[in-house]
């Protein structure tokens, strides 16, 4: 993981308080359950976005972002972003998000 200049701490630390009052706002103005993860000891960030609080098992989104390297600033505004723009508009833009699509496998027996 690269050395930070204390400059580059203070903007990612804002960044970062950004994101939580927004996922904070989120939850609290729209329809949406949202899950805001930080953990320091592998600096990953990890965002959830679920149907509803009554609904917090249907996940309708998701990110998260391991360490830190050069793209971490703009990793954090893009979900700065996509953060107000649900908030403005209490709608997920899936149009600018990655499709994901997952294959659960398992043996029974």
């Amino acid at each position: 993981m690269q050395k930070l200049t204390a400059k580059e701490k203070a903007k990612r630390a804002k960044m970062m308080a950004e994101i939580g009052y927004l996922a904070y706002a989120v939850n609290a103005e729209t329809e949406y359950c949202v899950f805001f993860e930080y953990a320091g000891h592998v600096d990953l960030i990890r965002i959830d976005i679920c149907a509803s609080k009554d609904d917090y098992n249907s996940k309708l989104a998701s990110t998260e972002h391991y360490r830190s390297d050069g793209s971490r600033d703009a990793w954090l505004q893009s979900k700065i972003t996509h953060l107000k723009h649900i908030l403005e508009t209490h709608e997920i833009d899936y149009g600018r998000m990655k499709r994901v699509v997952y294959e659960v496998a398992s043996h029974q027996f």
